[in-house]
């Protein structure tokens, strides 16, 4: 059976689809009828019937809605007819729409965010989908098809006069623009007074991220030793769940590994020799932080295994008592 949406595809690409969009968010036409356009550029009438038959009742559509719309299901070269209607609208509504891409061109090249990313070496390809982000801000960056640091930071150039953008993607688009390391490293695998994108970062990354009780619950099985606070924030944490985040982090990393310069590599051929990350690890300086990635980057590379939240109470109770009788 053909599939019309794929058909829908072949006939316009996503850039093109986006470029028309774009042209007709401030076009004079946007309301017009399609059929009074067409008549206008000369072109074949629009079929379809209706007063809401205006070029605004498709280019509010993402790339992907236009492709499945039930108007093209049943006819899919009619895709190809808007395509050519709305292509032509602009051209005679914007002779100067050329230039305009030019000059945009221009910009892009003169992002200072992408210029401090090429100096930090942070790849403008990383996808937002492995940043750091509130669940608020990956809605946005989603309702905005921006995928990826390149394309946050052309949205951030283009839109820092036209509206306010607050709560941590500010802090995120700040922390690039004023080339703040530290603030860098809260969002994406990055190590301040390093280049590039690292694999421990990535782990502890995801470790840090966690709810607050499985954090330091799953720092504290791998031997993390902890305040009181943090014990009684581990202590709310269930058994079950903890496991469950533990596979997850574990699982995250197979995502990251491309963007971390083959570490996991040396990652293995350290515990290969029979010695302990614990030097590898000691860059995120922060011992909690420290032991859980250690210890899930030895379960996922080396043969050590995972301290039972049990036994590690047990042996602090151990140790308690024993320092009791050796006051005695």
């Amino acid at each position: 059976m053909h599939n019309v949406e794929n058909a829908s595809r072949e006939a316009v690409t996503e850039s093109e689809w986006n470029r028309i969009r774009l042209g007709f968010q401030n076009s004079i036409m946007a309301e017009t009828s399609l059929n009074a356009l067409a008549e206008d550029m000369g072109l074949s009438s629009w079929p379809v019937d209706g007063e809401g038959e205006t070029p605004t009742k498709y280019t509010h559509l993402s790339y992907d809605a236009l492709c499945a719309h039930p108007t093209f299901a049943v006819r899919p070269e009619l895709l190809l007819e808007l395509v050519e209607i709305l292509r032509q609208t602009l051209a005679f509504d914007d002779p100067f729409g050329d230039m305009v891409v030019s000059v945009d061109e221009a910009e892009a090249q003169d992002n200072e965010i992408l210029k401090n990313m090429e100096k930090l070496g942070v790849p403008p390809n990383f996808p937002l989908a492995l940043a750091q982000l509130s669940e608020e801000t990956a809605d946005l960056c989603k309702r905005e098809e921006l995928t990826t640091l390149e394309e946050l930071a052309d949205f951030a150039q283009r839109m820092a006069q036209q509206i306010v953008i607050g709560g941590d993607l500010r802090t995120f688009i700040n922390s690039l623009a004023n080339v703040d390391e530290s603030g860098i490293s809260d969002f994406i695998p990055f190590r301040p007074g390093s280049k590039g994108l690292h694999l421990i970062e990535a782990v502890a990354l995801l470790i840090r991220n966690l709810p607050d009780p499985f954090r330091y619950a799953i720092c504290l099985r791998y031997g993390a030793t902890l305040s009181q606070e943090q014990k009684a924030e581990a202590s709310q944490a269930i058994r079950q769940q903890i496991a469950e985040y533990d596979s997850k982090v574990r699982e995250a990393i197979s995502d990251r590994l491309i963007w971390c310069n083959g570490e996991d590599e040396e990652i293995r051929s350290i515990l290969a020799r029979g010695e302990a990350l614990d030097r590898a690890v000691m860059v995120l300086n922060d011992p909690v932080l420290e032991a859980g990635t250690r210890g899930i980057l030895t379960q996922v590379y080396g043969k050590g295994g995972a301290v039972e939240l049990d036994d590690q109470e047990r042996g602090t109770w151990l140790k308690r008592i024993f320092r009791r009788r050796v006051k005695a």
